[in-house]
């Protein structure tokens, strides 16, 4: 599928916010592979509550194993900081391609 995405993206001329590849290139870089993996649908509750009351992901993201994420799905601290620098970046180099199409 993000072949077809990056294919389209060179194609129609636009700037795509390659998250995949940049998470997927972070645990690349990481020595540690974590196999968590929730065992029930009712875990994401027991998170949700130790995580208020801890007032954070960050324990539960390091008990685990887990780099970007708490479960494999919902992004932590680090996480979110990554996605948010992929899609700022995108957004940036969009504008500047603009830019330069309007002088």
């Amino acid at each position: 599928m993000n072949t077809i995405i990056s294919r389209l993206s060179v194609d129609n001329e636009t700037v795509i916010a390659d998250v995949a590849r940049g998470f997927e290139e972070a645990l690349e870089a990481e020595p540690v592979r974590s196999d968590w993996f929730f065992s029930s649908p009712s875990d994401f509750t027991t998170d949700l509550r130790r995580i208020r009351r801890d007032k954070s992901a960050e324990n539960l993201s390091s008990e685990r194993g887990l780099y970007l994420t708490i479960d494999g799905t919902h992004l932590n601290e680090r996480g979110a900081a990554l996605m948010g620098k992929i899609v700022s970046e995108a957004i940036d180099k969009s504008i500047r391609i603009d830019a330069q199409a309007n002088c």
